[in-house]
């Protein structure tokens, strides 16, 4: 069976360990960034051969916090048989505490954080330590950058390099490009404005990061860009809901209504998106390479509109393998949606006395969306292609070997069969069965006869 077959008939299946790539070459200087496939998109072309990205991408912080093993961290990924990382470049932080995460690395100790600007003589930031001076960069944050991704490269590894984030929560009061934690006096802005071209100026520091990591990135083959996590969080266009029944008084706690919610970035998100595309694009093209870029477009699933063709990679976040595709014939096939429809009014009749809720295809058996994973569509202009799946981040203690835990296992067992692909990686309790009757002759005595 040739490579790609064996690729389009384990994806289905199960996201199994399908790495047809050289694990642990190191990549030769100026080889090929990974591409697109020419004949079947839904595969990347990494070290010139077909490759299944598969990761379980619990450390963004693995640069930005200079306490974290990152070597130990990635000889697990690849002692895994994964081959997918994810890397937050700074300018989204965390507090300890935050989401409830134990030994997060997206929040480094009090004066550890580790972010491409260097530090000034005032002191102030509010993770500790002086504030910085986004005139200056520091040697040291893209010295620990080049030995994570180099690292990664040894091992067969790609790492998607996620330039920007919403800012939940308190999270922009934490960035260095919140005046509050810098020198220069930038804008002082609320969050929703800070990732549009409505930001007084402050679009400017945010081109000029960007194009210091493309050009410090250049000459790696095992990367790709994505332009910002989760940009709905920030400035939300609600494109369709998951059960139409389901309403805010219904959940137990009234935030949690999001996960009914299918969200997608707003216009002023997307076009402040397309300028970073293309300062992408314009550094790429003066050093003479070219790497994949993905916008993460929404979450659980919707089918693509109005698609940037410069973007390469289309990402879901809880999302089933079927997200939101478009096929060769330019039929929509969005998931459990065959088209997109206008999202329904706040409140809609109640199912009548006695009849069950409708449960739509796009629940599990326990209510929540098929695959709350995390799945890719890549290919070249608006259209997508491949698709790879990846839990997010657990919201308890992750470590160093939270690759080998439950989602890792749940893999390994879909793929030889032994168990049906699902959303929910916990084990399944069964319900206790009466005992079976014994069988005499053509007679069945009851137990206890």
């Amino acid at each position: 069976m040739s490579a790609r077959r064996l690729c389009r008939k384990a994806w289905p299946v199960a996201i199994a360990l399908c790495v047809l790539a050289a694990a642990g070459a190191a990549p030769a200087r100026g080889a090929e960034p990974l591409r697109a496939h020419p004949e079947n998109a839904r595969l990347p072309i990494f070290r010139g051969r077909p490759t299944l990205l598969v990761g379980s991408t619990e450390h963004y912080g693995a640069v930005l916090n200079p306490d974290f093993d990152h070597r130990r961290y990635l000889d697990t990924v690849a002692a895994s048989g994964l081959n997918l990382i994810r890397l937050f470049t700074g300018a989204y932080l965390e507090k300890q505490g935050d989401f409830g995460i134990r030994l997060n690395t997206l929040a480094p100790a009090s004066r550890r954080a580790l972010v491409p600007w260097a530090r000034s003589e005032t002191p102030g930031y509010r993770l500790g330590g002086n504030r910085f001076d986004l005139d200056r960069w520091d040697p040291a944050y893209f010295a620990r950058l080049k030995a994570v991704v180099t690292d990664a490269a040894k091992r067969g590894i790609v790492a998607e390099v996620t330039l920007f984030s919403a800012y939940y929560g308190g999270g922009w009061e934490l960035s260095p490009l919140h005046p509050d934690n810098n020198v220069n006096g930038t804008p002082r802005l609320p969050k929703e404005r800070v990732q549009t071209l409505d930001d007084d100026g402050l679009i400017a520091r945010q081109e000029a990061l960007v194009r210091k990591l493309v050009a410090e990135l250049a000459p790696f083959d095992n990367i790709f860009y994505e332009i910002q996590n989760e940009p709905w969080a920030d400035r939300a266009e609600l494109l369709d809901f998951i059960h139409p029944y389901l309403v805010r008084e219904d959940m137990k706690d009234e935030w949690r209504f999001w996960k009914n919610k299918v969200e997608g970035a707003d216009a002023a998100s997307r076009a402040w998106q397309a300028r970073m595309v293309r300062v992408i694009r314009d550094v790429d093209g003066r050093l003479g390479v070219r790497h994949l870029v993905a916008q993460n477009y929404a979450n659980f699933g919707y089918p693509l509109r109005d698609g940037d063709p410069d973007v390469d990679i289309v990402n879901f976040h809880y999302a089933w393998p079927r997200g939101g595709t478009r096929g060769r014939d330019g039929e929509e096939r969005g998931a459990g949606r065959r088209q997109p429809r206008a999202p329904h009014p706040a409140r809609r009749a109640p199912p009548l006395p006695g009849s069950a809720r409708p449960r739509g295809p796009r629940a599990g058996r326990r209510g929540r969306p098929r695959g709350s994973g995390r799945a890719r569509h890549r290919g070249l202009g608006p259209q997508p292609a491949v698709r790879l799946l990846r839990p997010r981040r657990r919201r308890h203690g992750v470590g160093p070997g939270v690759a080998r835990g439950r989602v890792a296992r749940r893999v390994a067992r879909h793929a030889h069969g032994r168990a049906r692909p699902h959303a929910d990686v916990r084990p399944r309790r069964r319900a206790a069965r009466a005992p079976e009757p014994e069988v005499r002759g053509r007679h069945r005595l009851a137990p206890g006869s």
